[in-house]
Protein backbone atom coordinates (compact mmCIF):
# COMPACT_ATOMS: atom_id res chain seq x y z
CA UNK A 1 0.00 0.00 0.00
CA UNK A 2 1.25 3.52 -0.86
CA UNK A 3 0.14 7.07 0.06
CA UNK A 4 1.27 10.41 -1.17
CA UNK A 5 2.01 13.16 1.10
CA UNK A 6 2.66 17.07 0.72
CA UNK A 7 6.07 18.16 0.71
CA UNK A 8 6.83 21.22 0.67
CA UNK A 9 4.75 22.68 -3.03
CA UNK A 10 4.29 19.49 -4.35
CA UNK A 11 3.51 15.96 -3.67
CA UNK A 12 5.48 12.96 -3.29
CA UNK A 13 4.30 9.14 -3.63
CA UNK A 14 6.22 7.00 -0.94
CA UNK A 15 6.23 3.08 0.19
CA UNK A 16 3.87 0.45 -1.67
CA UNK A 17 3.86 -0.72 -4.75
CA UNK A 18 4.56 2.80 -6.97
CA UNK A 19 8.03 3.20 -8.65
CA UNK A 20 9.99 2.30 -6.09
CA UNK A 21 8.81 -1.23 -5.89
CA UNK A 22 7.60 -2.97 -2.80
CA UNK A 23 9.81 -2.21 0.38
CA UNK A 24 10.88 -5.35 1.95
CA UNK A 25 13.02 -3.48 4.15
CA UNK A 26 10.06 -1.76 5.74
CA UNK A 27 11.24 1.57 5.04
CA UNK A 28 9.94 3.93 2.44
CA UNK A 29 10.75 4.71 -0.84
CA UNK A 30 10.22 7.35 -3.30
CA UNK A 31 7.74 6.46 -5.64
CA UNK A 32 7.27 9.01 -8.24
CA UNK A 33 7.67 13.02 -7.61
CA UNK A 34 5.33 15.81 -8.10
CA UNK A 35 5.85 19.55 -8.57
CA UNK A 36 7.95 21.39 -5.80
CA UNK A 37 10.09 17.64 -4.69
CA UNK A 38 12.31 17.60 -7.69
CA UNK A 39 13.73 21.21 -6.64
CA UNK A 40 13.66 20.08 -2.98
CA UNK A 41 15.97 16.99 -4.17
CA UNK A 42 17.89 17.79 -7.49
CA UNK A 43 19.05 14.14 -7.76
CA UNK A 44 21.87 15.16 -10.10
CA UNK A 45 22.85 12.61 -12.38
CA UNK A 46 26.18 13.92 -15.00
CA UNK A 47 24.91 17.71 -14.38
CA UNK A 48 21.73 18.01 -14.91
CA UNK A 49 18.21 17.32 -12.69
CA UNK A 50 16.26 14.33 -13.41
CA UNK A 51 13.07 16.68 -13.83
CA UNK A 52 14.54 18.72 -16.57
CA UNK A 53 15.00 15.82 -18.73
CA UNK A 54 11.76 14.13 -17.58
CA UNK A 55 9.01 16.52 -17.79
CA UNK A 56 6.54 14.22 -15.64
CA UNK A 57 8.85 14.88 -12.91
CA UNK A 58 7.23 18.46 -12.74
CA UNK A 59 4.10 17.58 -14.60
CA UNK A 60 2.53 14.72 -13.07
CA UNK A 61 -1.30 15.32 -11.32
CA UNK A 62 -2.55 13.40 -8.60
CA UNK A 63 -5.37 12.28 -10.77
CA UNK A 64 -2.55 11.25 -13.12
CA UNK A 65 -1.24 8.96 -10.78
CA UNK A 66 -4.68 7.21 -9.28
CA UNK A 67 -5.84 6.74 -13.00
CA UNK A 68 -2.50 4.82 -14.24
CA UNK A 69 -1.94 3.25 -10.92
CA UNK A 70 0.93 4.13 -10.45
CA UNK A 71 0.36 3.54 -6.31
CA UNK A 72 -2.52 1.20 -6.03
CA UNK A 73 -3.68 3.07 -2.56
CA UNK A 74 -5.58 6.01 -1.16
CA UNK A 75 -3.58 9.20 -1.48
CA UNK A 76 -3.35 10.75 2.08
CA UNK A 77 -2.07 14.67 2.34
CA UNK A 78 -0.07 15.44 5.05
CA UNK A 79 -0.45 18.88 6.89
CA UNK A 80 2.85 21.16 5.82
CA UNK A 81 5.36 21.31 8.89
CA UNK A 82 4.69 24.41 10.11
CA UNK A 83 7.56 24.42 13.19
CA UNK A 84 11.25 25.34 12.30
CA UNK A 85 13.21 22.27 10.51
CA UNK A 86 16.14 21.42 13.22
CA UNK A 87 18.43 20.56 10.84
CA UNK A 88 17.98 20.43 6.68
CA UNK A 89 18.24 16.30 6.89
CA UNK A 90 14.88 16.43 9.38
CA UNK A 91 13.36 19.53 7.05
CA UNK A 92 13.35 17.58 3.59
CA UNK A 93 12.87 14.31 2.21
CA UNK A 94 15.43 12.03 1.38
CA UNK A 95 14.94 9.66 -1.54
CA UNK A 96 16.27 6.02 -0.78
CA UNK A 97 17.92 3.85 -3.35
CA UNK A 98 17.44 2.64 -5.64
CA UNK A 99 15.14 5.24 -6.48
CA UNK A 100 13.98 7.02 -9.83
CA UNK A 101 16.01 10.11 -8.78
CA UNK A 102 19.13 7.82 -8.54
CA UNK A 103 19.31 6.28 -11.97
CA UNK A 104 20.85 8.07 -14.93
CA UNK A 105 19.08 9.72 -18.06
CA UNK A 106 20.84 7.01 -20.31
CA UNK A 107 19.42 3.82 -18.41
CA UNK A 108 16.50 5.75 -18.17
CA UNK A 109 16.43 6.22 -21.75
CA UNK A 110 17.48 2.67 -22.88
CA UNK A 111 14.64 1.19 -20.04
CA UNK A 112 12.40 3.38 -21.69
CA UNK A 113 12.74 2.41 -25.20
CA UNK A 114 12.16 -1.23 -24.02
CA UNK A 115 8.95 -0.08 -22.56
CA UNK A 116 7.82 1.64 -25.59
CA UNK A 117 8.57 -1.97 -27.66
CA UNK A 118 7.13 -4.11 -24.62
CA UNK A 119 5.82 -2.66 -21.13
CA UNK A 120 5.44 -6.13 -19.97
CA UNK A 121 9.07 -6.86 -20.29
CA UNK A 122 10.30 -4.28 -17.87
CA UNK A 123 10.27 -4.83 -13.98
CA UNK A 124 6.99 -3.38 -11.98
CA UNK A 125 8.95 -0.78 -10.71
CA UNK A 126 9.92 0.35 -13.91
CA UNK A 127 6.83 -0.17 -15.93
CA UNK A 128 4.67 1.76 -13.54
CA UNK A 129 6.85 4.74 -13.72
CA UNK A 130 7.06 5.05 -17.56
CA UNK A 131 3.19 4.99 -17.71
CA UNK A 132 2.91 7.75 -15.63
CA UNK A 133 5.74 9.15 -17.16
CA UNK A 134 3.10 9.08 -20.65
CA UNK A 135 0.53 10.44 -18.75
CA UNK A 136 3.09 13.29 -17.45
CA UNK A 137 4.04 14.36 -21.15
CA UNK A 138 3.70 18.28 -21.83
CA UNK A 139 3.72 20.41 -24.31
CA UNK A 140 6.88 22.46 -23.00
CA UNK A 141 9.14 21.34 -20.01
CA UNK A 142 9.67 24.71 -18.27
CA UNK A 143 13.29 23.28 -17.78
CA UNK A 144 16.87 22.94 -20.16
CA UNK A 145 15.21 19.63 -21.34
CA UNK A 146 13.28 21.64 -24.37
CA UNK A 147 9.97 20.85 -26.24
CA UNK A 148 8.13 17.86 -26.26
CA UNK A 149 6.61 17.53 -29.53
CA UNK A 150 3.50 18.02 -30.19
CA UNK A 151 2.57 14.07 -31.18
CA UNK A 152 3.88 12.89 -27.77
CA UNK A 153 2.02 15.46 -26.14
CA UNK A 154 -1.53 14.62 -28.26
CA UNK A 155 -1.08 11.08 -27.71
CA UNK A 156 -0.14 11.65 -23.68
CA UNK A 157 -3.64 13.72 -23.54
CA UNK A 158 -5.45 10.96 -25.29
CA UNK A 159 -3.87 8.27 -22.86
CA UNK A 160 -5.11 10.34 -20.28
CA UNK A 161 -8.42 10.58 -21.31
CA UNK A 162 -8.93 7.27 -22.40
CA UNK A 163 -7.84 6.29 -18.90
CA UNK A 164 -10.77 8.50 -17.49
CA UNK A 165 -13.14 6.73 -19.73
CA UNK A 166 -11.84 3.15 -18.84
CA UNK A 167 -12.43 4.43 -15.23
CA UNK A 168 -15.97 5.73 -16.07
CA UNK A 169 -17.17 2.23 -18.21
CA UNK A 170 -15.75 0.48 -15.10
CA UNK A 171 -18.21 2.99 -12.68
CA UNK A 172 -21.34 3.31 -14.77
CA UNK A 173 -21.00 0.89 -17.22
CA UNK A 174 -23.66 -1.04 -15.86
CA UNK A 175 -26.15 1.61 -16.39
CA UNK A 176 -26.11 1.00 -20.29
CA UNK A 177 -25.71 -2.60 -20.30
CA UNK A 178 -28.16 -4.28 -23.04
CA UNK A 179 -30.46 -5.90 -19.47
CA UNK A 180 -33.78 -4.98 -20.47
CA UNK A 181 -35.58 -8.65 -21.43
CA UNK A 182 -37.60 -6.39 -24.23
CA UNK A 183 -34.96 -4.58 -26.19
CA UNK A 184 -35.60 -1.19 -25.00
CA UNK A 185 -32.72 1.18 -24.95
CA UNK A 186 -31.79 2.46 -21.72
CA UNK A 187 -30.47 6.34 -21.05
CA UNK A 188 -26.68 6.59 -20.97
CA UNK A 189 -24.90 8.11 -18.38
CA UNK A 190 -23.06 11.39 -19.66
CA UNK A 191 -20.08 10.09 -18.13
CA UNK A 192 -19.91 7.61 -21.07
CA UNK A 193 -19.77 10.20 -23.56
CA UNK A 194 -16.66 10.70 -25.66
CA UNK A 195 -17.09 14.46 -25.57
CA UNK A 196 -17.41 14.73 -21.92
CA UNK A 197 -13.77 13.43 -22.08
CA UNK A 198 -12.80 15.72 -23.98
CA UNK A 199 -12.45 12.94 -26.97
CA UNK A 200 -13.77 13.83 -30.74
CA UNK A 201 -13.56 11.97 -33.75
CA UNK A 202 -10.71 12.48 -35.13
CA UNK A 203 -9.16 11.48 -31.63
CA UNK A 204 -10.30 7.61 -32.13
CA UNK A 205 -7.85 6.76 -34.57
CA UNK A 206 -4.95 7.93 -31.99
CA UNK A 207 -2.80 4.90 -30.61
CA UNK A 208 -2.90 5.40 -26.74
CA UNK A 209 -1.18 3.42 -23.42
CA UNK A 210 -3.46 1.96 -21.21
CA UNK A 211 -4.08 -1.00 -18.52
CA UNK A 212 -7.43 -2.88 -19.11
CA UNK A 213 -7.49 -6.27 -17.55
CA UNK A 214 -4.87 -5.80 -15.80
CA UNK A 215 -2.78 -5.58 -18.78
CA UNK A 216 -0.61 -2.53 -20.12
CA UNK A 217 -1.26 -2.15 -24.17
CA UNK A 218 -0.95 0.11 -26.80
CA UNK A 219 -4.16 0.44 -29.38
CA UNK A 220 -6.02 2.71 -31.13
CA UNK A 221 -8.68 4.83 -28.93
CA UNK A 222 -11.56 3.33 -31.20
CA UNK A 223 -10.72 0.07 -30.19
CA UNK A 224 -10.58 1.03 -26.45
CA UNK A 225 -14.10 2.40 -26.26
CA UNK A 226 -15.46 -0.84 -28.69
CA UNK A 227 -13.25 -3.23 -25.66
CA UNK A 228 -15.48 -1.11 -22.70
CA UNK A 229 -18.52 -1.38 -24.45
CA UNK A 230 -18.23 -5.34 -24.94
CA UNK A 231 -17.19 -5.77 -21.36
CA UNK A 232 -19.67 -3.84 -19.20
CA UNK A 233 -22.01 -2.94 -21.54
CA UNK A 234 -23.43 -5.50 -22.99
CA UNK A 235 -26.09 -8.20 -21.45
CA UNK A 236 -24.35 -8.70 -18.52
CA UNK A 237 -23.95 -5.08 -16.56
CA UNK A 238 -21.77 -5.56 -12.93
CA UNK A 239 -22.17 -3.11 -9.92
CA UNK A 240 -18.06 -3.41 -8.34
CA UNK A 241 -17.03 -0.21 -7.94
CA UNK A 242 -18.47 0.41 -4.73
CA UNK A 243 -16.43 -2.99 -3.38
CA UNK A 244 -14.96 -2.67 -0.14
CA UNK A 245 -11.21 -3.83 -1.47
CA UNK A 246 -9.27 -2.97 -4.58
CA UNK A 247 -8.62 -6.05 -4.02
CA UNK A 248 -12.26 -7.14 -5.06
CA UNK A 249 -12.46 -4.83 -7.75
CA UNK A 250 -9.40 -5.50 -9.33
CA UNK A 251 -11.24 -8.93 -9.23
CA UNK A 252 -13.96 -8.06 -11.50
CA UNK A 253 -11.70 -5.85 -13.63
CA UNK A 254 -9.51 -8.51 -14.80
CA UNK A 255 -12.31 -10.88 -15.62
CA UNK A 256 -14.77 -8.40 -17.05
CA UNK A 257 -12.26 -6.93 -19.54
CA UNK A 258 -10.46 -10.49 -20.59
CA UNK A 259 -11.93 -11.78 -23.82
CA UNK A 260 -15.57 -13.06 -22.91
CA UNK A 261 -15.84 -16.76 -25.07
CA UNK A 262 -18.96 -18.58 -24.99
CA UNK A 263 -19.69 -21.27 -22.41
CA UNK A 264 -18.52 -24.75 -23.44
CA UNK A 265 -20.63 -26.96 -25.76
CA UNK A 266 -22.03 -29.55 -23.58
CA UNK A 267 -23.15 -26.87 -21.09
CA UNK A 268 -25.11 -25.04 -23.39
CA UNK A 269 -26.72 -27.82 -24.35
CA UNK A 270 -27.40 -29.10 -20.89
CA UNK A 271 -28.95 -25.60 -20.06
CA UNK A 272 -30.77 -25.50 -23.28
CA UNK A 273 -32.48 -29.13 -22.38
CA UNK A 274 -33.27 -27.65 -18.26
CA UNK A 275 -34.95 -24.58 -20.20
CA UNK A 276 -36.74 -26.87 -22.83
CA UNK A 277 -37.75 -28.96 -19.53
CA UNK A 278 -39.13 -26.09 -17.61
CA UNK A 279 -41.15 -24.51 -20.36
CA UNK A 280 -42.83 -28.57 -21.50
CA UNK A 281 -43.31 -28.46 -17.44
CA UNK A 282 -45.41 -25.36 -17.37
CA UNK A 283 -47.49 -25.69 -20.42
CA UNK A 284 -47.94 -29.28 -19.20
CA UNK A 285 -49.34 -28.14 -16.27
CA UNK A 286 -51.28 -25.09 -18.03
CA UNK A 287 -52.95 -27.77 -19.84
CA UNK A 288 -54.23 -30.10 -17.65
CA UNK A 289 -54.77 -28.23 -14.56
CA UNK A 290 -56.28 -24.65 -15.87
CA UNK A 291 -57.80 -23.27 -12.83
CA UNK A 292 -54.89 -23.74 -10.63
CA UNK A 293 -52.26 -21.84 -9.53
CA UNK A 294 -48.69 -22.51 -9.51
CA UNK A 295 -47.07 -19.41 -9.91
CA UNK A 296 -45.39 -20.02 -13.10
CA UNK A 297 -41.57 -19.32 -13.80
CA UNK A 298 -42.46 -18.42 -17.74
CA UNK A 299 -39.96 -15.58 -18.92
CA UNK A 300 -37.77 -16.59 -16.27
CA UNK A 301 -36.62 -20.02 -17.66
CA UNK A 302 -33.15 -19.14 -17.40
CA UNK A 303 -33.45 -19.45 -13.49
CA UNK A 304 -32.60 -22.96 -13.90
CA UNK A 305 -29.55 -22.40 -16.00
CA UNK A 306 -28.66 -20.39 -13.54
CA UNK A 307 -28.94 -22.35 -10.73
CA UNK A 308 -27.25 -25.47 -12.80
CA UNK A 309 -24.27 -23.57 -13.39
CA UNK A 310 -24.10 -22.11 -9.86
CA UNK A 311 -24.12 -25.76 -8.47
CA UNK A 312 -21.74 -26.79 -11.09
CA UNK A 313 -19.02 -24.12 -10.30
CA UNK A 314 -19.71 -24.56 -6.45
CA UNK A 315 -19.39 -28.34 -6.51
CA UNK A 316 -15.86 -28.26 -8.73
CA UNK A 317 -15.00 -25.98 -6.14
CA UNK A 318 -15.65 -29.09 -3.40
CA UNK A 319 -18.85 -28.21 -2.19
CA UNK A 320 -21.08 -31.03 -0.22
CA UNK A 321 -24.42 -28.95 -0.18
CA UNK A 322 -26.52 -26.00 -1.28
CA UNK A 323 -29.04 -24.69 1.15
CA UNK A 324 -31.61 -22.60 -0.91
CA UNK A 325 -34.46 -20.31 -0.14
CA UNK A 326 -37.23 -19.47 -2.33
CA UNK A 327 -40.32 -17.52 -2.79
CA UNK A 328 -43.74 -18.76 -5.01
CA UNK A 329 -42.69 -17.78 -7.71
CA UNK A 330 -41.03 -20.32 -9.96
CA UNK A 331 -40.94 -22.96 -7.29
CA UNK A 332 -42.78 -25.90 -8.61
CA UNK A 333 -40.69 -25.78 -11.51
CA UNK A 334 -37.62 -25.06 -9.34
CA UNK A 335 -38.52 -28.63 -7.97
CA UNK A 336 -39.34 -30.19 -10.76
CA UNK A 337 -36.22 -29.34 -13.16
CA UNK A 338 -33.46 -28.62 -10.49
CA UNK A 339 -34.44 -30.93 -7.09
CA UNK A 340 -36.01 -33.52 -9.39
CA UNK A 341 -39.02 -34.08 -7.08
CA UNK A 342 -40.86 -36.89 -7.70
CA UNK A 343 -43.86 -36.18 -11.03
CA UNK A 344 -46.10 -38.49 -8.44
CA UNK A 345 -45.60 -36.02 -5.76
CA UNK A 346 -46.82 -33.05 -7.48
CA UNK A 347 -49.88 -34.43 -9.82
CA UNK A 348 -51.07 -35.49 -5.73
CA UNK A 349 -50.77 -32.03 -4.50
CA UNK A 350 -52.47 -31.04 -7.41
CA UNK A 351 -55.16 -32.73 -7.29
CA UNK A 352 -55.69 -33.13 -3.29
CA UNK A 353 -54.90 -36.94 -3.19
CA UNK A 354 -52.84 -39.56 -1.06
CA UNK A 355 -50.82 -42.57 -2.01
CA UNK A 356 -48.45 -44.50 -0.09
CA UNK A 357 -47.01 -42.39 2.55
CA UNK A 358 -47.11 -38.99 0.85
CA UNK A 359 -49.94 -37.23 2.61
CA UNK A 360 -51.50 -33.10 2.26
CA UNK A 361 -49.97 -31.55 5.53
CA UNK A 362 -51.98 -28.75 4.53
CA UNK A 363 -50.18 -26.59 3.19
CA UNK A 364 -50.45 -25.66 -0.33
CA UNK A 365 -47.90 -26.82 -3.33
CA UNK A 366 -46.08 -23.93 -4.18
CA UNK A 367 -44.94 -23.08 -0.44
CA UNK A 368 -43.11 -26.74 0.21
CA UNK A 369 -39.36 -27.49 -0.03
CA UNK A 370 -37.90 -30.86 -0.69
CA UNK A 371 -33.86 -32.20 -0.78
CA UNK A 372 -32.06 -34.57 -2.78
CA UNK A 373 -28.24 -35.06 -4.81
CA UNK A 374 -27.66 -33.40 -7.86
CA UNK A 375 -25.46 -35.09 -9.79
CA UNK A 376 -22.62 -32.71 -11.60
CA UNK A 377 -21.02 -33.30 -14.91
CA UNK A 378 -18.16 -34.61 -13.37
CA UNK A 379 -20.24 -37.64 -11.34
CA UNK A 380 -20.03 -36.42 -8.23
CA UNK A 381 -23.08 -34.97 -5.99
CA UNK A 382 -23.96 -31.81 -4.66
CA UNK A 383 -27.01 -32.16 -1.96
CA UNK A 384 -29.36 -29.49 -2.44
CA UNK A 385 -31.88 -28.55 0.55
CA UNK A 386 -34.78 -25.73 -0.38
CA UNK A 387 -36.96 -24.88 2.70
CA UNK A 388 -40.17 -24.62 3.13
CA UNK A 389 -42.02 -21.19 3.15
CA UNK A 390 -44.78 -19.59 4.22
CA UNK A 391 -46.71 -16.70 2.23
CA UNK A 392 -44.35 -14.27 3.70
CA UNK A 393 -41.58 -14.31 0.65
CA UNK A 394 -38.13 -13.33 2.16
CA UNK A 395 -38.94 -14.71 5.91
CA UNK A 396 -37.42 -17.75 4.99
CA UNK A 397 -33.82 -15.88 4.48
CA UNK A 398 -32.58 -16.24 8.19
CA UNK A 399 -34.23 -20.14 8.27
CA UNK A 400 -32.03 -20.92 5.38
CA UNK A 401 -28.76 -19.05 6.67
CA UNK A 402 -29.19 -20.48 10.41
CA UNK A 403 -29.51 -23.73 8.48
CA UNK A 404 -26.50 -23.66 6.35
CA UNK A 405 -24.46 -22.24 9.55
CA UNK A 406 -25.20 -25.15 11.96
CA UNK A 407 -24.23 -27.23 9.04
CA UNK A 408 -20.84 -25.77 8.81
CA UNK A 409 -20.05 -25.40 12.59
CA UNK A 410 -21.64 -29.50 13.27
CA UNK A 411 -20.25 -31.08 10.00
CA UNK A 412 -17.17 -29.02 8.96
CA UNK A 413 -15.85 -27.35 11.52
CA UNK A 414 -16.46 -24.18 10.89
CA UNK A 415 -15.32 -24.39 6.96
CA UNK A 416 -17.60 -22.13 5.14
CA UNK A 417 -16.24 -23.37 1.59
CA UNK A 418 -18.33 -26.77 1.94
CA UNK A 419 -21.90 -25.41 2.24
CA UNK A 420 -23.37 -22.41 0.91
CA UNK A 421 -26.99 -20.69 0.85
CA UNK A 422 -28.78 -19.80 -2.17
CA UNK A 423 -31.94 -17.67 -1.41
CA UNK A 424 -34.05 -16.55 -4.16
CA UNK A 425 -36.01 -13.30 -4.11
CA UNK A 426 -38.34 -11.50 -5.92
CA UNK A 427 -37.45 -7.81 -7.64
CA UNK A 428 -40.51 -6.11 -5.32
CA UNK A 429 -39.62 -8.41 -1.67
CA UNK A 430 -35.73 -7.58 -1.76
CA UNK A 431 -35.95 -4.50 -1.96
CA UNK A 432 -39.49 -3.84 0.52
CA UNK A 433 -39.14 -6.30 3.73
CA UNK A 434 -36.70 -4.98 5.77
CA UNK A 435 -35.67 -9.20 6.98
CA UNK A 436 -33.78 -8.80 3.71
CA UNK A 437 -31.53 -5.61 5.15
CA UNK A 438 -30.97 -7.59 8.60
CA UNK A 439 -29.91 -10.77 7.41
CA UNK A 440 -27.17 -8.38 5.60
CA UNK A 441 -26.39 -6.74 8.40
CA UNK A 442 -25.38 -9.74 10.04
CA UNK A 443 -23.48 -10.81 6.79
CA UNK A 444 -20.09 -10.07 8.69
CA UNK A 445 -21.00 -10.88 11.88
CA UNK A 446 -18.49 -13.81 13.81
CA UNK A 447 -21.69 -15.24 15.42
CA UNK A 448 -23.76 -15.63 12.26
CA UNK A 449 -21.37 -15.48 9.17
CA UNK A 450 -21.99 -17.94 6.66
CA UNK A 451 -19.06 -16.99 4.87
CA UNK A 452 -21.03 -15.45 1.66
CA UNK A 453 -24.81 -15.73 0.47
CA UNK A 454 -25.82 -15.86 -3.43
CA UNK A 455 -28.52 -14.40 -3.43
CA UNK A 456 -30.57 -14.43 -6.79
CA UNK A 457 -33.29 -11.82 -7.99
CA UNK A 458 -35.85 -12.99 -10.06
CA UNK A 459 -36.82 -9.56 -11.24
CA UNK A 460 -39.75 -9.73 -13.71
CA UNK A 461 -39.76 -5.83 -13.24
CA UNK A 462 -43.70 -5.73 -11.39
CA UNK A 463 -44.32 -6.65 -7.82
CA UNK A 464 -47.90 -7.70 -7.71
CA UNK A 465 -49.38 -5.25 -9.70
CA UNK A 466 -47.56 -2.46 -9.36
CA UNK A 467 -44.35 -0.69 -11.36
CA UNK A 468 -41.12 -0.46 -9.88
CA UNK A 469 -41.54 3.60 -10.20
CA UNK A 470 -43.97 3.17 -7.55
CA UNK A 471 -43.08 0.64 -5.61
CA UNK A 472 -38.86 1.82 -4.96
CA UNK A 473 -36.73 5.09 -4.67
CA UNK A 474 -33.52 3.52 -5.95
CA UNK A 475 -32.57 2.39 -9.53
CA UNK A 476 -32.05 -0.64 -9.24
CA UNK A 477 -34.01 -3.40 -6.73
CA UNK A 478 -30.83 -4.91 -5.59
CA UNK A 479 -29.37 -1.54 -3.83
CA UNK A 480 -30.07 -2.57 -0.90
CA UNK A 481 -27.11 -5.09 -1.53
CA UNK A 482 -24.93 -1.62 -1.18
CA UNK A 483 -25.45 -1.60 2.54
CA UNK A 484 -22.78 -4.53 3.25
CA UNK A 485 -21.01 -3.00 -0.23
CA UNK A 486 -21.88 -6.47 -2.19
CA UNK A 487 -21.22 -6.38 -6.07
CA UNK A 488 -24.41 -7.07 -8.23
CA UNK A 489 -24.45 -8.86 -11.29
CA UNK A 490 -27.18 -7.42 -13.48
CA UNK A 491 -28.34 -10.23 -16.22
CA UNK A 492 -30.36 -10.10 -18.87
CA UNK A 493 -32.67 -12.93 -18.71
CA UNK A 494 -33.14 -13.69 -22.51
CA UNK A 495 -29.04 -14.55 -23.14
CA UNK A 496 -28.69 -18.12 -21.38
CA UNK A 497 -25.09 -17.57 -22.08
CA UNK A 498 -24.43 -14.10 -20.50
CA UNK A 499 -26.59 -16.01 -17.32
CA UNK A 500 -24.12 -18.82 -17.36
CA UNK A 501 -21.24 -16.75 -16.78
CA UNK A 502 -23.00 -14.37 -14.12
CA UNK A 503 -23.56 -17.46 -12.52
CA UNK A 504 -20.08 -18.50 -12.45
CA UNK A 505 -18.68 -15.06 -11.62
CA UNK A 506 -20.86 -15.13 -8.79
CA UNK A 507 -19.73 -18.20 -7.21
CA UNK A 508 -16.42 -18.07 -7.96
CA UNK A 509 -16.46 -14.68 -6.05
CA UNK A 510 -17.72 -16.05 -3.35
CA UNK A 511 -15.12 -18.42 -2.74
CA UNK A 512 -12.53 -15.96 -3.37
CA UNK A 513 -13.67 -13.54 -1.00
CA UNK A 514 -16.51 -15.61 1.26
CA UNK A 515 -18.95 -12.33 0.84
CA UNK A 516 -22.22 -11.97 -0.39
CA UNK A 517 -22.68 -11.34 -4.32
CA UNK A 518 -26.55 -10.53 -6.28
CA UNK A 519 -27.36 -11.50 -9.36
CA UNK A 520 -30.22 -9.67 -10.97
CA UNK A 521 -32.31 -12.09 -13.28
CA UNK A 522 -33.75 -9.20 -15.16
CA UNK A 523 -36.85 -11.34 -17.45
CA UNK A 524 -40.70 -10.69 -17.43
CA UNK A 525 -43.94 -12.60 -15.84
CA UNK A 526 -45.79 -14.12 -18.65
CA UNK A 527 -49.23 -13.94 -16.82
CA UNK A 528 -50.07 -11.91 -13.59
CA UNK A 529 -49.41 -12.17 -9.98
CA UNK A 530 -50.92 -15.66 -10.67
CA UNK A 531 -52.41 -17.26 -13.53
CA UNK A 532 -55.82 -16.33 -12.77
CA UNK A 533 -55.17 -12.37 -13.11
CA UNK A 534 -55.41 -10.56 -16.07
CA UNK A 535 -52.49 -8.02 -15.91
CA UNK A 536 -53.39 -5.87 -19.05
CA UNK A 537 -55.33 -4.00 -16.42
CA UNK A 538 -52.71 -2.62 -14.23
CA UNK A 539 -49.71 -3.11 -16.69
CA UNK A 540 -50.78 -2.52 -20.07
CA UNK A 541 -47.91 -1.62 -21.81
CA UNK A 542 -45.86 -4.24 -20.24
CA UNK A 543 -48.70 -6.83 -21.26
CA UNK A 544 -48.35 -5.14 -25.08
CA UNK A 545 -44.67 -6.47 -24.35
CA UNK A 546 -45.22 -9.24 -22.87
CA UNK A 547 -47.69 -10.37 -25.37
CA UNK A 548 -45.28 -9.75 -28.21
CA UNK A 549 -42.00 -11.87 -26.38
CA UNK A 550 -43.94 -15.22 -25.58
CA UNK A 551 -44.38 -15.60 -29.20
CA UNK A 552 -41.16 -17.27 -28.91
CA UNK A 553 -39.91 -18.21 -25.41
CA UNK A 554 -36.81 -17.73 -24.00
CA UNK A 555 -35.70 -21.55 -23.87
CA UNK A 556 -36.94 -21.45 -27.85
CA UNK A 557 -34.99 -18.59 -28.64
CA UNK A 558 -31.80 -20.00 -27.17
CA UNK A 559 -32.63 -23.35 -29.24
CA UNK A 560 -32.46 -21.12 -32.55
CA UNK A 561 -29.45 -19.52 -31.21
CA UNK A 562 -27.49 -22.61 -30.95
CA UNK A 563 -28.99 -24.43 -34.49
CA UNK A 564 -27.85 -21.71 -35.87
CA UNK A 565 -24.29 -21.84 -34.06
CA UNK A 566 -24.13 -25.07 -35.10
CA UNK A 567 -24.05 -25.95 -31.08
CA UNK A 568 -26.75 -28.54 -31.30
CA UNK A 569 -29.51 -29.37 -34.29
CA UNK A 570 -33.45 -29.49 -34.33
CA UNK A 571 -34.00 -32.65 -34.43
CA UNK A 572 -32.05 -33.09 -31.06
CA UNK A 573 -34.26 -30.39 -29.60
CA UNK A 574 -37.65 -31.87 -30.41
CA UNK A 575 -36.41 -35.31 -29.67
CA UNK A 576 -35.93 -33.64 -26.27
CA UNK A 577 -39.17 -31.79 -25.47
CA UNK A 578 -41.07 -35.74 -26.78
CA UNK A 579 -39.65 -37.16 -24.30
CA UNK A 580 -40.32 -34.74 -22.22
CA UNK A 581 -44.31 -34.78 -22.82
CA UNK A 582 -43.83 -38.53 -22.78
CA UNK A 583 -43.10 -38.54 -19.37
CA UNK A 584 -45.53 -36.03 -18.29
CA UNK A 585 -48.20 -37.94 -19.38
Amino acid sequence: MAAARCVGDGWVVVGGVGVGGPDRAGSERVAAVWPGFAAQNPGRANGRRQSDRYPCLQSMSMPACRTVGICSASFEHAPRRTEPAMNPAQSSPRAIPPSVNALSPEFLEAEYARFRADPNALAPDLKAFFLGFDLGLTTSTGGSGGAVSSAGAARSDSSRAAADLIAQYRAQGHLAATIDPFGRARPRPASLALASHGITEADLARVVSVEMAGVSRSLPLRDVVAAMEAAYCGPLGVEFAHAATDAERQWFVQRMEAPANPPAAALRVAALNLMLEAETFEEFLAKRYQSAKRFSLEGGESLVALLHQLIESFGAAGAKELVMAMAHRGRLNVLKTILKKELERFFSEFEDAKFDDHTNDGDVKYHRGYSGDYLLASGGTVHLSLMNNPSHLESVNPIAMGRCRSRQDMLDAGDRSKRVPVLIHGDAAVAGQGVVAECLNMAGLEGYTVGGTVHVVINNLVGFTTDPSDARSTTYCTDVAKMIAAPVLHVNGMDPDAVLRAARLAAEYRDAFRKDVFIDLVCYRKYGHNEQDEPSYTQPVETRLVNQAKATPPARRYAAALIAQGVTTQDAVDAFVAREIASLD
